[in-house]
């Protein structure tokens, strides 16, 4: 069930994360790894909205919807299957849901691309292209590459998953200003509570 492919290079590099893994980097890694999931992100849209800046808060919002949209679409059309599906020597270090066996694809889901690696860019991408603050862009690298490295090291994705992951956020950060400029108003006006 699914599609296998990858680079040789991807492979290597995964062993070699994953061998010089310690418990330490092992737990960073799990650390890195929930600030890149959905939970995390609604809490902080939540933070802005409600407290600090309705505004910015439905743009993270919107920006983080159409995000998660357009990630499970592709990964829904590419199927790719997780590194440790189909490689021995990868194995699965923290599984995406930890309550049903790692290998039950159904549950742990497609590799292409890294949601974790979209997320973590997709927020505080979104607070810098609104705010142009140096701490966000430096947020935004910082959180980005920690997470999609996490993502390699556990054993969930492929780098080239990850390096998805990580354009199709800069994609949307550029896209979309242009689509709220273009769209009228009036049909954003449901999403205003």
């Amino acid at each position: 069930m699914g599609n296998t492919f990858f680079f040789a290079w991807e492979i290597s590099l995964m062993e070699a994360l994953q061998s010089i893994a310690s418990p330490v980097v092992i737990a960073l890694s799990d650390i890195y790894s929930f600030l890149g999931q959905s939970e995390t992100m609604v809490a902080i849209i939540a933070i802005y909205y409600l407290g600090y800046d309705k505004k910015l808060g439905l743009q993270i919002g919107l920006n983080s919807i159409f995000a998660t949209v357009t990630n499970t679409l592709i990964k829904n059309v590419v199927c790719r299957r997780r590194p440790y599906f189909d490689h021995e020597s990868i194995e699965c270090l923290v599984p995406v849901d930890k309550e049903y066996d790692a290998y039950d694809i159904k549950a742990q889901g497609w590799s292409f691309p890294s949601a974790h690696s979209t997320n973590s860019t997709i927020v505080p991408g979104t607070i810098y292209t609104y705010t142009k603050s140096k701490i966000a862009l430096i947020i935004t690298i910082v959180l980005g590459l920690g997470v999609g490295i996490s993502r390699a090291i556990v054993g969930c994705h492929y780098p080239t998953d990850i390096l998805a992951g990580w354009l199709q956020a800069i994609i949307m950060l550029i896209v979309m200003p242009i689509v709220y400029a273009k769209v009228p108003k009036k049909y954003f006006i449901l999403l205003h509570i």
